[in-house]
């Protein structure tokens, strides 16, 4: 690398490091505008995330309460099948964390779903939101009261590639 640069004329030195400069310059501000936009996409996906669990127990409320089971099939189906590409997966669950609806599968199990199982033990309406970058998803759940008592609870997996 000496021999290449002593052989070079000041001129030459003077251009090779500016092009040098200037690549590590793009490649750096590049880099960087790259991870803002990943963290401000995830940032909107939570945000979508928070007002879908706003709204979705209130139009779910009544079929939950009353465990019309295949209505909540119906609905989660609908949900997962929606235009939003970033909708992977849409679970009901009942009082105890038993899945009663999945977008993804027909088969339900009598046997409590851990997630279920945790979201239906909160004591408030809170949204649980995690971010799991390794695996490219957010999952989010809350439960579902009425009248102060626990009828059910609502998850959902959304995909942040």
């Amino acid at each position: 690398m000496r021999r290449f640069l002593h052989n070079m004329t000041l001129g030459t030195k003077i251009a090779f490091f500016t092009s040098l400069l200037v690549g590590a310059a793009l490649f750096t501000l590049t880099l960087v505008t790259s991870l803002m936009e990943r963290a401000y996409s995830t940032d909107e996906l939570k945000s979508q995330t928070r007002l879908l669990l706003n709204t979705l127990p209130y139009s779910i409320r009544d079929e939950l309460y009353f465990l019309k089971a295949d209505e909540l099939r119906e609905f989660a189906k609908k949900i997962g099948e929606s235009e939003s590409e970033s909708i992977e997966r849409f679970v009901i669950y009942n009082r105890n964390g038993v899945i009663l609806a999945d977008s993804t599968s027909e088969e339900t199990s009598q046997m409590p779903d851990p997630f279920g199982e945790i979201l239906v033990a909160r004591e408030t309406e809170e949204q649980f939101i995690k971010d799991l970058p390794n695996e490219h998803q957010i999952i989010a759940g809350r439960v579902i009261r009425l009248n102060n008592e626990t009828i059910g609870a609502i998850s959902i997996s959304m995909s942040t590639k």
